[in-house]
């Protein structure tokens, strides 16, 4: 554990399969599976089965991800890697994927990145105390009077 704590944290990059190559996969085994069942029926029965598992065990397997996201993937509880390639995405179905934001966000009133270009925003504490508005007491009074009755 002092190592761990010595080290701190890290990300580690997980590799996972282009989706858009995996889902032409599944639509020839898809093919594949019609197509025998249709031509040849009772001869095709047994290897209908194992493409129907192919086609579950692949199908089970694709995520998503936007720009300014990664997904994270552990398998029971413990972190495999973080992906953070934009787009379908394919990796073990036993693998658990969540995904989280990495965008830019404003903290205390410094610029960050945005869809619409950089931005400075103050917080709302610097604002009231700039324009002379207090938090409201009684009766619409800065706090400091209606605590003294003035």
């Amino acid at each position: 554990m002092a190592e761990y704590r010595r080290e701190g944290t890290f990300e580690k990059p997980y590799l996972t399969m282009n989706g858009i190559a995996m889902l032409l996969l599944l639509i020839a085994l898809i093919a594949v599976e019609l197509a025998g069942l249709a031509l040849i029926r009772r001869g095709f029965v047994i290897p209908a089965i194992g493409v129907a598992i192919a086609i579950g065990f692949i199908s089970a397997g694709f995520f998503m991800l936007q720009p300014n996201q990664a997904g994270v993937l552990t398998l029971f509880g413990d972190y495999l890697g973080t992906e953070r390639k934009a787009g379908l995405r394919w990796t073990l179905p036993w693998n658990i994927r969540r995904r989280l934001s990495v965008r830019a966000r404003c903290d205390h009133g410094h610029p960050a990145a945005t869809d619409q270009g950089s931005q400075s925003r103050r917080p709302a504490s610097r604002d009231w105390r700039e324009r002379g508005q207090g938090p409201s007491g009684i009766g619409g009074l800065p706090l400091a009077d209606a605590m003294t009755g003035s």
